[in-house]
């Protein structure tokens, strides 16, 4: 099942928005600070810092200092912006709508849908997990 990932800037939208209900939380999962990202995303985590300047500048990603869970000390954590989630959203719809070639067990190639494959391993892969074991860059 071949699909070619989206760019880094997309797909870390794409995590941030599964932590929208964290926005003003007074504490914060590991997952919204730089290294959390980068090790769902499967990057290094100055890929990771790039990506949130430019998500920051454009106003897409907000930065705050907060408690993180099993940390010591507060730290940076980032969140989407309202335009933020709109694009999230955005990008979501088009991923779960893009069309995949699978090959089935009996060698037959058939068309599927991101939306269709996450449903079908409900329990085991979300987007975010499709989108780091899925083709290079």
């Amino acid at each position: 099942m071949a699909f070619a990932r989206p760019p880094l800037r997309d797909r870390t939208v794409l995590y941030l928005l599964s932590f929208s209900g964290y926005d003003e939380a007074h504490e914060v999962p590991q997952g919204l600070t730089q290294m959390g990202m980068a090790h769902a995303l499967g990057c290094k985590r100055a890929q990771v810092a790039q990506v949130l300047i430019e998500l920051k500048d454009k106003g897409m990603v907000r930065e705050r200092v907060c408690h993180v869970k099993a940390s010591p000390r507060r730290m940076k954590a980032y969140v989407l912006t309202g335009d933020g989630k709109g694009l999230g959203e955005n990008l979501r719809r088009s991923v779960l709508e893009r069309e995949l070639q699978f090959t089935g067990e009996d060698d037959q190639t058939k068309e599927i849908t991101v939306k269709d494959v996450l449903a079908f391993y409900p329990k085991r892969l979300d987007l975010t997990g499709l989108l780091r074991i899925s083709g290079g860059e």
